[in-house]
Protein backbone atom coordinates (compact mmCIF):
# COMPACT_ATOMS: atom_id res chain seq x y z
CA UNK A 1 0.00 0.00 0.00
CA UNK A 2 3.07 2.23 0.10
CA UNK A 3 2.20 3.56 3.58
CA UNK A 4 5.30 2.43 5.44
CA UNK A 5 5.61 5.87 7.00
CA UNK A 6 2.57 5.03 9.14
CA UNK A 7 4.24 1.99 10.75
CA UNK A 8 5.51 2.46 14.33
CA UNK A 9 9.03 1.42 15.29
CA UNK A 10 7.58 -1.42 17.35
CA UNK A 11 6.37 -3.09 14.14
CA UNK A 12 9.98 -3.78 13.20
CA UNK A 13 11.22 -5.19 16.51
CA UNK A 14 10.66 -8.79 15.42
CA UNK A 15 13.01 -8.14 12.48
CA UNK A 16 15.82 -6.77 14.66
CA UNK A 17 18.10 -9.66 13.68
CA UNK A 18 17.85 -8.69 9.99
CA UNK A 19 15.51 -11.52 9.02
CA UNK A 20 12.54 -10.54 6.84
CA UNK A 21 9.65 -12.63 5.46
CA UNK A 22 10.00 -13.69 1.84
CA UNK A 23 7.63 -14.20 -1.07
CA UNK A 24 5.87 -10.88 -0.53
CA UNK A 25 6.65 -9.23 -3.87
CA UNK A 26 3.13 -9.90 -5.11
CA UNK A 27 1.61 -7.16 -3.00
CA UNK A 28 2.52 -4.06 -5.00
CA UNK A 29 3.07 -2.66 -8.50
CA UNK A 30 0.03 -4.10 -10.29
CA UNK A 31 -0.56 -3.66 -14.00
CA UNK A 32 2.87 -2.36 -14.97
CA UNK A 33 2.74 -3.47 -18.62
CA UNK A 34 0.42 -2.07 -21.26
CA UNK A 35 0.36 -5.42 -23.06
CA UNK A 36 0.33 -8.99 -21.71
CA UNK A 37 0.14 -12.53 -23.14
CA UNK A 38 -3.23 -14.17 -23.71
CA UNK A 39 -3.61 -17.98 -23.86
CA UNK A 40 -5.51 -19.81 -26.60
CA UNK A 41 -6.10 -23.37 -25.25
CA UNK A 42 -6.97 -24.90 -28.63
CA UNK A 43 -3.52 -23.99 -30.01
CA UNK A 44 -1.58 -25.26 -26.96
CA UNK A 45 0.64 -28.36 -27.05
CA UNK A 46 1.01 -28.22 -23.21
CA UNK A 47 4.81 -28.15 -23.61
CA UNK A 48 5.27 -25.62 -20.75
CA UNK A 49 8.00 -23.79 -22.71
CA UNK A 50 6.31 -20.47 -21.93
CA UNK A 51 6.59 -21.05 -18.20
CA UNK A 52 10.15 -22.35 -18.56
CA UNK A 53 11.46 -19.16 -20.18
CA UNK A 54 9.39 -16.62 -18.23
CA UNK A 55 11.96 -14.58 -16.29
CA UNK A 56 9.39 -13.23 -13.84
CA UNK A 57 7.45 -16.38 -12.91
CA UNK A 58 4.11 -14.89 -13.97
CA UNK A 59 2.97 -17.62 -16.39
CA UNK A 60 2.42 -21.08 -14.90
CA UNK A 61 0.82 -24.41 -15.90
CA UNK A 62 -1.72 -26.12 -13.65
CA UNK A 63 -3.10 -29.67 -13.57
CA UNK A 64 -6.63 -30.06 -12.22
CA UNK A 65 -7.98 -33.36 -10.93
CA UNK A 66 -11.52 -34.35 -11.91
CA UNK A 67 -12.67 -33.29 -8.44
CA UNK A 68 -10.95 -29.89 -8.70
CA UNK A 69 -12.36 -29.39 -12.19
CA UNK A 70 -15.92 -30.20 -11.08
CA UNK A 71 -15.65 -27.81 -8.12
CA UNK A 72 -14.21 -24.98 -10.20
CA UNK A 73 -16.36 -22.06 -11.40
CA UNK A 74 -17.51 -22.10 -15.01
CA UNK A 75 -14.92 -19.42 -15.81
CA UNK A 76 -12.15 -21.86 -14.84
CA UNK A 77 -13.75 -24.86 -16.56
CA UNK A 78 -13.94 -22.95 -19.85
CA UNK A 79 -10.24 -22.23 -19.43
CA UNK A 80 -9.21 -25.89 -19.19
CA UNK A 81 -8.31 -28.48 -21.79
CA UNK A 82 -7.50 -32.17 -21.40
CA UNK A 83 -3.92 -32.67 -20.27
CA UNK A 84 -1.52 -34.32 -22.69
CA UNK A 85 1.31 -36.70 -21.86
CA UNK A 86 1.99 -40.03 -20.13
CA UNK A 87 0.27 -40.33 -16.76
CA UNK A 88 -1.78 -37.16 -17.26
CA UNK A 89 -4.86 -38.72 -18.85
CA UNK A 90 -7.05 -38.03 -15.81
CA UNK A 91 -6.09 -34.36 -15.49
CA UNK A 92 -7.26 -31.10 -16.98
CA UNK A 93 -4.66 -28.52 -18.00
CA UNK A 94 -4.71 -24.75 -17.76
CA UNK A 95 -2.25 -21.88 -18.06
CA UNK A 96 -2.54 -19.13 -15.48
CA UNK A 97 -1.09 -15.70 -16.22
CA UNK A 98 -0.57 -13.17 -13.44
CA UNK A 99 -1.13 -10.14 -15.65
CA UNK A 100 -0.80 -7.76 -12.69
CA UNK A 101 2.89 -8.71 -12.38
CA UNK A 102 3.67 -9.33 -16.06
CA UNK A 103 6.31 -7.01 -17.54
CA UNK A 104 5.20 -7.64 -21.13
CA UNK A 105 8.64 -8.84 -22.24
CA UNK A 106 7.10 -11.23 -24.80
CA UNK A 107 9.53 -14.13 -24.30
CA UNK A 108 6.66 -16.56 -23.70
CA UNK A 109 5.09 -15.56 -27.01
CA UNK A 110 8.40 -15.84 -28.86
CA UNK A 111 9.11 -19.35 -27.58
CA UNK A 112 5.59 -20.76 -27.99
CA UNK A 113 5.55 -23.42 -30.78
CA UNK A 114 1.75 -23.55 -30.98
CA UNK A 115 -0.12 -25.91 -33.27
CA UNK A 116 -0.16 -25.92 -37.06
CA UNK A 117 1.54 -22.56 -37.28
CA UNK A 118 -0.79 -20.82 -34.81
CA UNK A 119 0.66 -19.77 -31.48
CA UNK A 120 -1.11 -20.52 -28.20
CA UNK A 121 -0.02 -17.15 -26.82
CA UNK A 122 -0.76 -13.79 -28.38
CA UNK A 123 -0.23 -10.23 -27.17
CA UNK A 124 -3.24 -8.28 -25.91
CA UNK A 125 -3.78 -5.05 -24.00
CA UNK A 126 -3.68 -5.37 -20.22
CA UNK A 127 -7.00 -3.53 -19.83
CA UNK A 128 -8.65 -5.94 -22.27
CA UNK A 129 -7.40 -9.01 -20.37
CA UNK A 130 -8.42 -7.44 -17.06
CA UNK A 131 -11.99 -7.22 -18.33
CA UNK A 132 -11.75 -10.88 -19.38
CA UNK A 133 -11.02 -11.77 -15.73
CA UNK A 134 -7.53 -13.06 -16.53
CA UNK A 135 -6.15 -12.06 -13.13
CA UNK A 136 -9.09 -13.70 -11.32
CA UNK A 137 -8.41 -16.92 -13.24
CA UNK A 138 -4.78 -16.89 -12.15
CA UNK A 139 -5.69 -16.09 -8.55
CA UNK A 140 -8.13 -19.01 -8.40
CA UNK A 141 -5.68 -21.50 -9.93
CA UNK A 142 -2.89 -20.33 -7.65
CA UNK A 143 -4.99 -20.53 -4.48
CA UNK A 144 -7.17 -23.60 -4.99
CA UNK A 145 -5.33 -25.97 -7.32
CA UNK A 146 -2.84 -28.24 -5.57
CA UNK A 147 0.66 -28.63 -6.93
CA UNK A 148 1.04 -31.95 -8.77
CA UNK A 149 4.66 -32.89 -9.60
CA UNK A 150 4.80 -35.30 -12.52
CA UNK A 151 7.23 -38.17 -13.03
CA UNK A 152 10.81 -37.15 -13.67
CA UNK A 153 11.12 -33.53 -12.47
CA UNK A 154 14.30 -33.00 -14.51
CA UNK A 155 12.57 -32.23 -17.81
CA UNK A 156 11.44 -28.90 -19.24
CA UNK A 157 7.76 -29.83 -19.05
CA UNK A 158 7.68 -31.54 -15.66
CA UNK A 159 9.91 -29.00 -13.93
CA UNK A 160 7.25 -26.35 -14.55
CA UNK A 161 4.54 -28.16 -12.60
CA UNK A 162 6.47 -27.16 -9.47
CA UNK A 163 5.67 -23.67 -8.26
CA UNK A 164 8.74 -21.40 -8.40
CA UNK A 165 10.02 -20.03 -5.12
CA UNK A 166 11.37 -16.93 -6.86
CA UNK A 167 8.93 -14.69 -8.73
CA UNK A 168 7.51 -11.17 -9.17
CA UNK A 169 10.92 -9.58 -8.67
CA UNK A 170 12.01 -6.19 -9.92
CA UNK A 171 14.40 -7.23 -12.69
CA UNK A 172 14.25 -5.62 -16.13
CA UNK A 173 11.60 -6.95 -18.51
CA UNK A 174 13.03 -10.01 -20.25
CA UNK A 175 16.03 -10.26 -17.89
CA UNK A 176 18.44 -13.00 -18.96
CA UNK A 177 19.52 -13.84 -15.41
CA UNK A 178 16.34 -14.57 -13.52
CA UNK A 179 15.02 -17.56 -15.49
CA UNK A 180 18.05 -19.53 -14.28
CA UNK A 181 17.35 -18.67 -10.63
CA UNK A 182 13.65 -19.43 -11.03
CA UNK A 183 14.48 -22.84 -12.56
CA UNK A 184 16.91 -23.61 -9.73
CA UNK A 185 14.15 -22.95 -7.17
CA UNK A 186 11.78 -25.23 -9.07
CA UNK A 187 14.30 -28.08 -9.07
CA UNK A 188 15.60 -27.63 -5.50
CA UNK A 189 13.47 -24.99 -3.79
CA UNK A 190 12.41 -27.16 -0.87
CA UNK A 191 15.99 -27.45 0.31
CA UNK A 192 17.82 -24.62 -1.44
CA UNK A 193 19.85 -21.99 0.43
CA UNK A 194 21.23 -19.02 -1.55
CA UNK A 195 24.21 -16.82 -0.76
CA UNK A 196 23.98 -13.85 -3.09
CA UNK A 197 26.65 -11.48 -4.41
CA UNK A 198 25.97 -7.75 -4.54
CA UNK A 199 24.84 -6.75 -8.03
CA UNK A 200 21.64 -7.01 -10.07
CA UNK A 201 20.75 -10.21 -8.22
CA UNK A 202 20.81 -8.41 -4.87
CA UNK A 203 18.62 -5.56 -6.13
CA UNK A 204 15.85 -7.64 -7.67
CA UNK A 205 16.45 -10.33 -5.02
CA UNK A 206 16.11 -8.29 -1.86
CA UNK A 207 14.95 -4.69 -1.78
CA UNK A 208 13.57 -4.22 1.74
CA UNK A 209 10.80 -4.85 2.59
CA UNK A 210 9.93 -6.87 -0.53
CA UNK A 211 11.62 -10.21 -1.23
CA UNK A 212 10.78 -12.45 -4.20
CA UNK A 213 12.42 -15.51 -2.63
CA UNK A 214 10.46 -18.04 -0.58
CA UNK A 215 13.63 -19.85 0.49
CA UNK A 216 16.54 -18.91 2.80
CA UNK A 217 18.43 -16.12 0.98
CA UNK A 218 21.04 -13.65 2.14
CA UNK A 219 23.27 -11.15 0.36
CA UNK A 220 26.81 -10.28 1.35
CA UNK A 221 29.43 -7.90 0.03
CA UNK A 222 30.47 -7.82 -3.61
CA UNK A 223 33.86 -9.40 -3.06
CA UNK A 224 33.21 -12.27 -0.65
CA UNK A 225 30.09 -14.14 -1.74
CA UNK A 226 31.87 -17.40 -2.52
CA UNK A 227 33.37 -17.40 0.98
CA UNK A 228 30.00 -16.34 2.40
CA UNK A 229 28.25 -19.38 0.93
CA UNK A 230 31.22 -21.54 1.85
CA UNK A 231 30.84 -20.42 5.47
CA UNK A 232 27.13 -21.26 5.41
CA UNK A 233 27.97 -24.71 4.10
CA UNK A 234 30.67 -25.35 6.71
CA UNK A 235 28.41 -24.13 9.55
CA UNK A 236 25.60 -26.39 8.32
CA UNK A 237 27.95 -29.39 8.23
CA UNK A 238 29.29 -28.69 11.73
CA UNK A 239 25.75 -28.63 13.14
CA UNK A 240 24.73 -31.76 11.23
CA UNK A 241 27.84 -33.57 12.48
CA UNK A 242 26.65 -32.66 15.98
CA UNK A 243 23.23 -34.13 15.17
CA UNK A 244 24.86 -37.35 13.99
CA UNK A 245 26.91 -37.58 17.17
CA UNK A 246 23.82 -37.07 19.33
CA UNK A 247 21.88 -39.69 17.40
CA UNK A 248 24.70 -42.19 17.86
CA UNK A 249 24.89 -41.42 21.58
CA UNK A 250 21.13 -41.97 21.92
CA UNK A 251 20.74 -44.65 19.25
CA UNK A 252 18.67 -46.83 21.58
CA UNK A 253 15.96 -44.13 21.70
CA UNK A 254 14.97 -44.77 18.08
CA UNK A 255 17.49 -46.99 16.33
CA UNK A 256 15.58 -47.42 13.08
CA UNK A 257 14.89 -43.70 12.58
CA UNK A 258 18.35 -42.51 13.63
CA UNK A 259 20.08 -45.11 11.46
CA UNK A 260 17.96 -43.98 8.52
CA UNK A 261 19.14 -40.40 9.00
CA UNK A 262 22.81 -41.28 9.57
CA UNK A 263 22.96 -43.44 6.44
CA UNK A 264 21.05 -40.94 4.25
CA UNK A 265 21.94 -37.54 5.74
CA UNK A 266 22.52 -35.94 2.29
CA UNK A 267 19.21 -37.18 0.85
CA UNK A 268 16.48 -34.57 1.06
CA UNK A 269 13.69 -37.13 0.64
CA UNK A 270 14.96 -39.45 3.40
CA UNK A 271 15.83 -36.67 5.84
CA UNK A 272 12.43 -35.08 5.23
CA UNK A 273 10.82 -38.35 6.31
CA UNK A 274 12.95 -38.40 9.46
CA UNK A 275 12.07 -34.76 10.13
CA UNK A 276 8.34 -35.42 9.87
CA UNK A 277 8.64 -38.40 12.22
CA UNK A 278 10.62 -36.37 14.77
CA UNK A 279 8.06 -33.56 14.69
CA UNK A 280 5.54 -35.86 16.36
CA UNK A 281 7.82 -36.38 19.35
CA UNK A 282 11.08 -34.43 19.40
CA UNK A 283 13.71 -35.40 21.99
CA UNK A 284 14.98 -32.46 24.05
CA UNK A 285 18.54 -32.97 22.81
CA UNK A 286 17.45 -32.48 19.16
CA UNK A 287 14.96 -29.62 19.51
CA UNK A 288 17.39 -26.78 18.78
CA UNK A 289 18.77 -28.64 15.75
CA UNK A 290 15.47 -29.50 14.05
CA UNK A 291 15.91 -26.94 11.21
CA UNK A 292 19.06 -28.83 10.20
CA UNK A 293 17.59 -32.33 10.14
CA UNK A 294 16.56 -31.91 6.50
CA UNK A 295 19.38 -31.94 3.93
CA UNK A 296 19.99 -28.66 2.10
CA UNK A 297 21.82 -27.45 -1.00
CA UNK A 298 23.88 -24.24 -0.78
CA UNK A 299 24.46 -22.09 -3.88
CA UNK A 300 26.56 -18.95 -4.13
CA UNK A 301 24.97 -16.88 -6.92
CA UNK A 302 26.19 -13.68 -8.56
CA UNK A 303 27.17 -11.93 -11.76
CA UNK A 304 30.36 -11.85 -13.80
CA UNK A 305 31.58 -8.68 -12.09
CA UNK A 306 31.75 -10.73 -8.90
CA UNK A 307 32.90 -14.03 -10.40
CA UNK A 308 35.42 -12.86 -13.00
CA UNK A 309 36.70 -9.76 -11.21
CA UNK A 310 36.52 -8.73 -7.58
CA UNK A 311 35.30 -12.05 -6.16
CA UNK A 312 37.43 -14.38 -8.28
CA UNK A 313 39.93 -15.04 -5.49
CA UNK A 314 37.12 -16.30 -3.26
CA UNK A 315 35.74 -18.54 -6.00
CA UNK A 316 39.20 -20.01 -6.55
CA UNK A 317 39.50 -20.62 -2.80
CA UNK A 318 36.16 -22.47 -2.69
CA UNK A 319 36.93 -24.56 -5.78
CA UNK A 320 40.30 -25.52 -4.31
CA UNK A 321 38.73 -26.53 -0.99
CA UNK A 322 37.21 -29.74 -2.28
CA UNK A 323 34.06 -29.04 -0.26
CA UNK A 324 30.59 -29.90 -1.58
CA UNK A 325 29.73 -26.33 -2.60
CA UNK A 326 27.85 -24.96 -5.65
CA UNK A 327 28.45 -21.71 -7.55
CA UNK A 328 26.18 -20.21 -10.23
CA UNK A 329 27.55 -17.34 -12.31
CA UNK A 330 25.00 -15.20 -14.17
CA UNK A 331 27.24 -14.08 -17.03
CA UNK A 332 26.05 -10.90 -18.74
CA UNK A 333 29.62 -10.11 -19.83
CA UNK A 334 29.32 -6.63 -18.31
CA UNK A 335 28.75 -4.88 -14.98
CA UNK A 336 24.97 -4.75 -15.43
CA UNK A 337 23.86 -3.30 -12.10
CA UNK A 338 26.06 -0.19 -12.24
CA UNK A 339 25.19 0.79 -15.80
CA UNK A 340 27.18 -1.47 -18.09
CA UNK A 341 30.89 -1.17 -17.39
CA UNK A 342 33.38 -3.52 -18.99
CA UNK A 343 34.36 -6.58 -16.93
CA UNK A 344 36.90 -9.35 -17.44
CA UNK A 345 34.02 -11.33 -18.93
CA UNK A 346 33.54 -8.71 -21.69
CA UNK A 347 34.84 -9.99 -25.04
CA UNK A 348 37.25 -8.09 -27.26
CA UNK A 349 35.60 -5.39 -29.35
CA UNK A 350 32.54 -4.97 -27.14
CA UNK A 351 31.54 -1.41 -26.25
CA UNK A 352 30.90 -0.60 -22.60
CA UNK A 353 31.79 2.04 -20.05
CA UNK A 354 35.59 2.11 -19.64
CA UNK A 355 35.81 0.51 -23.11
CA UNK A 356 33.97 3.09 -25.21
CA UNK A 357 36.17 2.45 -28.27
CA UNK A 358 35.82 -1.31 -27.97
CA UNK A 359 37.57 -3.53 -25.45
CA UNK A 360 41.16 -4.14 -26.53
CA UNK A 361 41.87 -7.44 -24.74
CA UNK A 362 40.28 -10.88 -24.79
CA UNK A 363 37.77 -12.03 -22.20
CA UNK A 364 38.84 -14.23 -19.32
CA UNK A 365 37.87 -17.90 -19.79
CA UNK A 366 36.66 -18.67 -16.27
CA UNK A 367 35.52 -22.17 -17.18
CA UNK A 368 38.93 -23.13 -18.57
CA UNK A 369 40.59 -21.82 -15.41
CA UNK A 370 38.24 -23.89 -13.23
CA UNK A 371 39.03 -26.96 -15.34
CA UNK A 372 42.59 -26.74 -14.04
CA UNK A 373 41.17 -28.41 -10.93
CA UNK A 374 40.42 -32.01 -11.94
CA UNK A 375 38.04 -32.48 -8.98
CA UNK A 376 35.71 -29.55 -9.82
CA UNK A 377 32.45 -29.97 -11.73
CA UNK A 378 32.29 -27.27 -14.44
CA UNK A 379 29.41 -26.45 -16.78
CA UNK A 380 28.60 -23.77 -19.33
CA UNK A 381 24.86 -23.40 -19.98
CA UNK A 382 22.59 -21.29 -22.16
CA UNK A 383 18.85 -21.57 -21.59
CA UNK A 384 17.81 -20.35 -25.04
CA UNK A 385 20.18 -22.76 -26.77
CA UNK A 386 19.45 -25.95 -24.85
CA UNK A 387 17.13 -25.93 -21.85
CA UNK A 388 17.53 -29.64 -21.11
CA UNK A 389 21.31 -29.26 -20.99
CA UNK A 390 20.88 -26.52 -18.38
CA UNK A 391 18.69 -28.81 -16.26
CA UNK A 392 21.21 -31.66 -16.59
CA UNK A 393 24.04 -29.37 -15.51
CA UNK A 394 22.17 -28.17 -12.42
CA UNK A 395 21.28 -31.74 -11.48
CA UNK A 396 24.83 -33.03 -11.97
CA UNK A 397 26.32 -30.11 -10.05
CA UNK A 398 24.05 -30.68 -7.05
CA UNK A 399 24.58 -34.45 -7.04
CA UNK A 400 28.36 -34.21 -7.39
CA UNK A 401 29.90 -34.48 -3.87
CA UNK A 402 32.45 -31.73 -4.41
CA UNK A 403 32.79 -28.14 -5.67
CA UNK A 404 30.82 -27.16 -8.76
CA UNK A 405 30.80 -24.10 -11.03
CA UNK A 406 28.00 -23.32 -13.50
CA UNK A 407 28.41 -20.38 -15.88
CA UNK A 408 25.08 -19.26 -17.38
CA UNK A 409 24.93 -16.93 -20.40
CA UNK A 410 22.50 -14.10 -19.66
CA UNK A 411 21.58 -11.40 -22.22
CA UNK A 412 21.20 -7.94 -20.70
CA UNK A 413 19.71 -4.60 -21.73
CA UNK A 414 23.32 -3.38 -21.79
CA UNK A 415 23.87 -5.56 -24.87
CA UNK A 416 21.53 -3.35 -26.87
CA UNK A 417 19.64 -6.18 -28.56
CA UNK A 418 18.03 -4.93 -31.75
CA UNK A 419 14.29 -5.31 -31.29
CA UNK A 420 14.65 -5.36 -27.52
CA UNK A 421 14.89 -8.06 -24.87
CA UNK A 422 11.97 -9.84 -26.50
CA UNK A 423 14.66 -11.34 -28.74
CA UNK A 424 17.00 -12.45 -25.97
CA UNK A 425 16.21 -16.15 -26.51
CA UNK A 426 17.15 -15.78 -30.18
CA UNK A 427 20.37 -14.13 -29.06
CA UNK A 428 21.13 -16.99 -26.65
CA UNK A 429 20.44 -19.63 -29.28
CA UNK A 430 22.56 -17.92 -31.90
CA UNK A 431 25.38 -17.30 -29.39
CA UNK A 432 25.78 -21.05 -28.99
CA UNK A 433 25.10 -21.96 -32.62
CA UNK A 434 27.82 -19.63 -33.90
CA UNK A 435 30.43 -20.68 -31.32
CA UNK A 436 30.37 -17.42 -29.35
CA UNK A 437 29.23 -19.16 -26.15
CA UNK A 438 29.85 -22.93 -26.28
CA UNK A 439 27.93 -25.10 -23.82
CA UNK A 440 29.48 -28.12 -22.12
CA UNK A 441 29.72 -30.15 -18.91
CA UNK A 442 32.80 -31.53 -17.20
CA UNK A 443 32.22 -34.18 -14.55
CA UNK A 444 35.34 -35.36 -12.68
CA UNK A 445 34.07 -38.95 -12.79
CA UNK A 446 32.85 -39.13 -16.40
CA UNK A 447 34.96 -36.52 -18.15
CA UNK A 448 34.19 -33.70 -20.60
CA UNK A 449 31.02 -33.47 -22.71
CA UNK A 450 30.75 -30.78 -25.40
CA UNK A 451 27.02 -30.10 -25.76
CA UNK A 452 27.43 -27.50 -28.53
CA UNK A 453 26.52 -29.32 -31.72
CA UNK A 454 27.03 -28.23 -35.34
CA UNK A 455 28.69 -24.92 -34.56
CA UNK A 456 28.65 -22.60 -37.58
CA UNK A 457 31.12 -19.71 -37.36
CA UNK A 458 29.63 -18.23 -40.54
CA UNK A 459 26.78 -17.02 -38.29
CA UNK A 460 29.20 -15.27 -35.94
CA UNK A 461 28.99 -11.81 -37.50
CA UNK A 462 25.20 -12.11 -37.66
CA UNK A 463 25.22 -12.64 -33.90
CA UNK A 464 27.48 -9.62 -33.31
CA UNK A 465 25.38 -7.41 -35.58
CA UNK A 466 22.19 -8.01 -33.58
CA UNK A 467 23.68 -6.11 -30.59
CA UNK A 468 24.65 -2.45 -30.46
CA UNK A 469 27.54 -3.25 -28.11
CA UNK A 470 29.24 -4.62 -31.24
CA UNK A 471 27.49 -2.99 -34.21
CA UNK A 472 28.19 0.56 -32.94
CA UNK A 473 31.92 -0.11 -33.01
CA UNK A 474 31.91 0.59 -36.76
CA UNK A 475 30.56 4.07 -36.03
CA UNK A 476 32.61 4.88 -32.93
CA UNK A 477 35.91 3.32 -33.97
CA UNK A 478 35.74 2.58 -37.72
CA UNK A 479 39.53 2.24 -38.08
CA UNK A 480 39.77 -0.60 -35.55
CA UNK A 481 36.28 -2.11 -35.75
CA UNK A 482 36.95 -4.81 -38.33
CA UNK A 483 40.23 -5.83 -36.69
CA UNK A 484 38.76 -6.06 -33.18
CA UNK A 485 35.66 -7.99 -34.25
CA UNK A 486 37.69 -10.39 -36.39
CA UNK A 487 39.98 -11.01 -33.43
CA UNK A 488 36.89 -11.58 -31.30
CA UNK A 489 35.82 -14.35 -33.68
CA UNK A 490 39.32 -15.86 -33.93
CA UNK A 491 39.53 -16.07 -30.16
CA UNK A 492 36.13 -17.78 -30.09
CA UNK A 493 37.39 -20.31 -32.65
CA UNK A 494 40.47 -21.05 -30.54
CA UNK A 495 38.32 -21.37 -27.43
CA UNK A 496 35.97 -23.80 -29.15
CA UNK A 497 38.89 -25.80 -30.56
CA UNK A 498 40.28 -26.11 -27.03
CA UNK A 499 37.00 -27.55 -25.71
CA UNK A 500 36.63 -29.75 -28.77
CA UNK A 501 40.09 -31.15 -28.07
CA UNK A 502 39.01 -32.03 -24.51
CA UNK A 503 36.24 -34.16 -26.02
CA UNK A 504 38.76 -35.97 -28.22
CA UNK A 505 40.97 -36.66 -25.20
CA UNK A 506 37.98 -38.22 -23.45
CA UNK A 507 37.35 -40.48 -26.45
CA UNK A 508 41.00 -41.58 -26.46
Amino acid sequence: KRKGNELPTSAFLKYADGTFPGGNNGMTDSGMSETVPSWIPSNCTTCNQCSFVCPHGVIRPYLLSKEEYDKAPELIQRRCKKAMGPGMEDYYYAIGICIDKCTGCGLCIQTCPGMKGSKALIRKFYKEEKLEHEQEIYDYLNEYIKEKPQGNPYTIKNSQFTKPKFAFHGACAGCGETAYIKLLTQLYGNHLVVANATGCSSIYGGSVPEFPYQIPWASSLFEDNAEYGYGMNIAKNVIRNRIERLMKEHISDNEELYTKWIENRESYEKTEEVYQALLKETPDYLKEYMPYIKASVVFSIGGDGWAYDIGYGGIDHVLASGENMNILVLDTQVYSNTGGQSSKASPKGSIASFASNGKKVAKKDLAAMALAYPNVYVASICLGANGMQAIKAMKEAVEYPGPSLIIAYAPCISHGLKGGMEHSLESEKLATQCGYFPIFRYHPETGFTLDSKQVNFEQYKEYLEMQTRYSMLKVINPEKAETLLNENMEQAKKRFAYYENLTKKKEE
